[in-house]
């Protein structure tokens, strides 16, 4: 094992939120260290929906101009569309309005919502975290940590080789998801309904797709039968 690496943060987990606290850190002048298991960030939109407030937030560290230019077109009327549910995507003209929620306007945000896949605007919270001083190392996962009066005391691992190294870090962040290794590691429960359903994300092409849905538009359609 290689010698101790300090840093005065340590970031576990290279997502939105993971990479937004190390931007943010840099803001106030921390340099921070990120490590993400994975090797790049994400390839897949995933969660594509930028709400108001985020948009706040982008906007105060000065990236809300670049992450507006990512969006593709005019989303805004998909939000307004809001969640459907039909038995089948040809039924659409009939489909059920699950949830219409009011998400922006001028009573709410001067900001306005807008569909943004992680793996656009990821790279936009990396390359600005990097510029503004923080280390972050993918392919590196979190294998143990201790804490005493001075920090936190970590040993890192590397995905591609298995080589471990040991970093001490004044405070650690857990931005590792919701089966977080850290919350679980120190005996944090979680409340409410737990799982709901599990799913499998399919990411595909289908350009003569609105054509076929008459143009409807919306957040999200639940293809299903039943209550």
């Amino acid at each position: 094992m290689s010698a101790v690496t300090r840093v005065p943060v340590l970031v576990v987990g290279g997502g939105p939120v993971g990479l937004s606290t190390a931007l943010f850190l840099t803001r106030h002048g921390i340099a921070p260290m990120l490590v993400e298991r994975r090797d790049a960030t994400s390839r897949l939109p995933r969660a594509p929906g930028i709400q108001a407030r985020t948009l706040e937030i982008f906007k105060s560290a000065g990236l809300e101009k670049q992450i507006r230019a990512l969006e593709m077109g005019d989303s805004h009327p998909y939000f307004e569309g809001g969640i459907l549910r039909t038995p089948t995507l040809s039924e659409i003209d009939t489909a059920e309005v699950v949830e219409a929620p009011s998400l922006d306007g001028p009573e709410i945000s001067p900001m306005r919502v807008m569909g943004c896949g992680q793996d656009r605007y990821e790279r936009v919270l990396l390359e600005h975290a990097r510029d503004g001083g923080a280390t972050v190392e993918f392919q590196t996962k979190l294998v143990s940590f201790s804490t005493d009066s001075d920090g936190v005391t970590a040993v890192l691992e590397s995905v591609v080789d298995g080589t471990q190294r040991t970093v001490q870090a004044g405070y650690l962040v857990a931005a590792d998801g919701a089966s977080s290794y850290v919350r679980r590691t120190l005996g944090i429960e979680q409340h409410g309904r737990g799982t709901v359903f599990h799913a499998l994300s399919i990411y595909f092409r289908a350009p003569r797709l609105e054509s076929i849905m008459h143009d409807r538009k919306f957040i999200l359609c639940y293809a299903m039968k039943g209550p």
